[in-house]
């Protein structure tokens, strides 16, 4: 049941209302997998341990989260919010806890999260490449995404896995397990490129260099993920999209007449003929090297 819950991850979009109640799909499964624990723990008489390395930090996890829903502005919301992003995880994880015991069930939850980023991996790469078939993508904007809003959240989505799966491929001993992984990451980490999160590029280095670094021939591989960084980086796209914020950032300073050194937050685009009220410059600082525009555009 734990692995099913894992691979409903994104069905967290899914939401309905029971009354003033709102849920969502991803948390029906959740609390069905607490139900089921429960009924299993009674019938085998189990024993629950309670004293594990992350019973204290959980529990000041919800403390904290319990101090900022009575400070909180709308208590109702940020119950809700309490309950969705702090209750109902670490509950989860201390069932996953007590149950992942064995290295088989452990690869089945991962079975499970690695079928759930599949799913929004290669449905966000299928909408990109529509995108750029239909020569509609447009890398100063936010790329295309489904499932989640931005294409950061995405790639958030994504690695976590593909860095699990990269550390069993690498260091696993099971043949069948590193084939698995190896199969999972020639799918999921084209579709990892294709999110074209800058944050998410870095990150993946991150993981090369920790992966290389945990490795015998450290050197070589450390050389071999400096060498893929720079040519992938070197790619016409992917250094448009990398130098585009700078770029767009020099030009709405340049072309709203702003004075230099005022800091603002909304970025018109070129390429849609927005223009800068002067009006709407809100100055919230000063930075002598660097400008950043946000403001609200005005379209011309």
């Amino acid at each position: 049941m734990a692995a099913v819950t894992c691979a409903l991850t994104p069905a967290y979009t899914v939401r309905w209302k029971y009354g003033f109640y709102p849920t969502t799909l991803l948390e029906h499964a959740v609390l069905l997998t607490l139900l089921v624990f429960a009924i299993e723990t009674i019938r085998q008489r189990s024993r629950l341990e309670w004293r594990t390395p992350f019973t204290w930090p959980a529990a000041l996890l919800l403390l904290a989260g319990a101090i900022s829903v009575v400070v909180a502005p709308s208590r109702r919301d940020a119950l809700g919010l309490y309950r969705a992003y702090f209750v109902e995880p670490i509950a989860f994880f201390f069932v996953l806890g007590m149950v992942l015991r064995e290295a088989r069930r452990a690869f089945l939850v991962l079975a499970g999260l690695g079928v759930a980023t599949l799913v929004v991996g290669l449905a966000n790469a299928v909408v990109v490449i529509q995108a750029i078939l239909a020569h509609r993508l447009d890398l100063a904007g936010t790329p295309p995404v489904v499932i989640y809003q931005t294409q950061n959240a995405v790639a958030l989505f994504l690695l976590p896995v593909i860095a699990v799966a990269a550390s069993i491929l690498a260091y696993g001993r099971e043949r069948r397990a590193r084939l698995a992984c190896a199969a999972y990451l020639v799918l999921t980490v084209p579709s990892f490129l294709l999110t074209l999160s800058r944050g998410g590029y870095l990150a993946l280095l991150g993981v090369g260099v920790g992966l290389a670094l945990a490795s015998r021939r450290r050197r070589q591989l450390l050389v071999i993920a400096v060498g893929v960084t720079i040519i992938f980086a070197l790619i016409p796209p992917i250094m448009r999209s990398i130098r585009q914020t700078e770029t767009t950032r020099w030009w709405a300073v340049r072309s709203s007449g702003a004075p230099p050194g005022k800091c603002c937050s909304t970025i018109p685009s070129p390429a849609q003929g927005s223009r800068v009220s002067k009006r709407d410059w809100r100055p919230t600082g000063t930075r002598p090297t660097r400008t950043v525009l946000s403001t609200r555009i005005t379209s011309s």
